[in-house]
């Protein structure tokens, strides 16, 4: 039974082998008709399956299982062959294409520098526009054109560019000429210009080129177009003053443009995430939030030292918007975070001294810092001294040092030798007259106006300054003394005959220690010059009598 049972198993399974190889065989012959260029192949593949079916006739079960196996193994292969031919073919279509397409290309090696420039801005879009309105903008931009010739160039581009602003702003040259559109241009070509784009303020500012659009609406656009622009940055002005592009644009708007009102709300998201998105009406300045919530102090100026922390090594320092948080920050932070803030920027503050807040955050860094601090900020106004000297804000550093540093030795090294090799220049300059007044003088009410006395007296009783204000000052006048009188002696006639400098010479005679002789001796010798007869009508007669000579 067992026999039986295998031989039935063996003759089904050669039945079944033959209906394969028969189905096989059919689906063979369709294919050769179907693909008359491979005829040749396909009649090998023929023959060879021809043999096979022959040889599994005669072969038993298990030889037949092991010869299908290497049949499949060679139907494998000949699909890869298959497949490869046609990648072969795919490379070679695509070869003739390429080449093809190569040859319309220019040979961009035969050309000069001048013609592949050329034909890199053709691939552009907007070339020929560009081109075209660039033409226009070379006279539309000259004084000689007339008010006709500028109107009608002006009502030919209005066509031109509608629909375009956007994307001439953000091309180097093309912006050129939508400046000078909106330069020239009457407030209905400014308004379609800006209805065009105001949606992409933000992004605009941080664009090399595009920024120049917002700066002209800014200077030429109405109050409401300014409006827009200024709440258009609500929410981004932090990340705005750290990028390089942006920055400027806001420092514009800040310093030039924006009211008390818009000031303070670029100033509040300073103070904390809730007030970038939250605006409270009827506050004015940060004592204001302080007092309406005194519990938020200490939030609002840990903030305010993260964000000012991150922009020391920037040149975003130079701002006015950022003097201000900095001068703010100064006011109403704690000692602790204070000296943090000083020791950090304490380097950088020579950047910083030339505007109002500026020099405010740089007393506030001298009067509070350590001796460390204060020999670091000397330092750093090295070759900057006679410049100092003579700033409208920076002179009041000057008279912070002179109140504040115990190391006259120091003080005098770094500072005072700088000056009195320019003491020319700071006698001359009514801010560096001051100075050297300040240490002759102290605070004098003669010299000094009465406000910045006030400011000055803000320093008083730091904890950082320990020797005596008069030890102080006499240490400073021996410093200076005997440069100053050697001064005098050398240009008596020209700073007698100002009646500013000849204020400067009587605080040197009262005030400075040492031999005065010489002094004297040169002013007395303009006493004894002939007199120059001058005529009756000429200015320089009523210049001598007035004293401005």
């Amino acid at each position: 039974m067992e026999k039986k049972k295998s031989r039935s198993v063996a003759s089904t399974g050669k039945i079944k082998m033959k209906k394969k190889f028969a189905k096989q065989g059919k689906v063979k012959k369709e294919n050769k008709s179907a693909k008359k260029s491979t005829s040749g192949i396909k009649k090998k593949k023929d023959k060879t399956f021809e043999e096979k079916s022959e040889k599994f006739v005669k072969m038993d079960f298990e030889e037949m299982v092991a010869a299908e196996g290497d049949d499949n193994e060679e139907e494998i292969e000949a699909k890869e062959l298959k497949e490869a031919k046609r990648e072969k073919g795919d490379k070679l279509e695509k070869g003739k294409k390429r080449k093809a397409e190569d040859s319309d290309k220019p040979d961009l090696l035969q050309m000069s520098k001048k013609q592949r420039k050329d034909v890199r801005k053709q691939v552009k879009t907007n070339y020929e526009l560009s081109q075209k309105t660039k033409k226009m903008w070379e006279v539309l931009r000259q004084e000689k054109c007339s008010k006709e010739k500028r109107k009608e160039i002006l009502d030919e581009l209005k066509e031109l560019v509608k629909g375009k602003v956007l994307e001439l702003v953000y091309a180097h040259d093309s912006v050129r000429v939508v400046q000078c559109c909106l330069k020239f241009g009457d407030g209905s070509l400014r308004t379609d210009m800006f209805n065009e784009v105001k949606d992409h303020i933000l992004n605009m500012s941080k664009c090399k080129y595009a920024k120049f659009f917002v700066k002209q609406m800014l200077r030429y656009g109405t109050k409401e177009q300014r409006n827009h622009i200024m709440i258009a940055f609500h929410g981004s002005v932090c990340k705005m003053v750290r990028h390089k592009e942006a920055s400027e644009v806001i420092e514009m708007a800040y310093n030039n443009h924006a009211n008390l009102k818009q000031r303070l709300k670029l100033l509040e998201e300073f103070y904390g995430p809730s007030f970038a998105v939250f605006k409270k009406e009827g506050i004015e300045s940060l004592d204001d939030i302080i007092k309406a919530e005194p519990e938020k102090k200490r939030q609002i100026t840990e903030f305010m030292a993260n964000i000012l922390t991150s922009m020391i090594d920037k040149t975003v320092i130079k701002h006015t918007l950022i003097h201000k948080v900095l001068y703010d920050f100064f006011l109403h932070a704690r000692p602790q975070l204070r000296s943090d803030m000083i020791e950090s920027i304490r380097e950088v503050v020579v950047q910083i001294l030339h505007t109002h807040d500026g020099a405010r955050v740089a007393m506030q860094c001298i009067w509070h810092g350590t001796a460390k601090d204060r020999k670091v900020i000397m330092k750093s106004f090295k070759t900057y001294v006679s410049k100092i000297c003579r700033e409208e804000y920076g002179h009041w550093v000057m008279l912070a040092l002179f109140d504040s540093v115990d190391d006259t030795k120091l003080l005098a090294k770094i500072i005072l030798t700088e000056m009195m090799k320019c003491l020319s220049d700071i006698c001359e300059d009514q801010y560096g007259r001051k100075v050297l007044l300040y240490i002759l003088c102290h605070r004098h009410q003669q010299h000094f106006h009465p406000h910045t006395i006030e400011l000055l007296k803000k320093g008083d009783g730091n904890a950082h300054s320990k020797k005596d204000a008069n030890t102080r000052k006499q240490e400073l006048i021996e410093s200076v003394s005997k440069p100053l009188l050697e001064h005098v002696k050398n240009f008596a006639r020209q700073l007698v005959r100002n009646k500013q400098t000849c204020l400067l010479v009587t605080a040197i005679y009262q005030n400075t220690i040492g031999d005065k002789k010489p002094l004297m001796e040169a002013i007395c010798g303009l006493a004894s010059d002939d007199l120059v007869a001058v005529p009756r009508d000429s200015k320089d007669a009523l210049n001598k009598v007035i004293g401005h000579d």
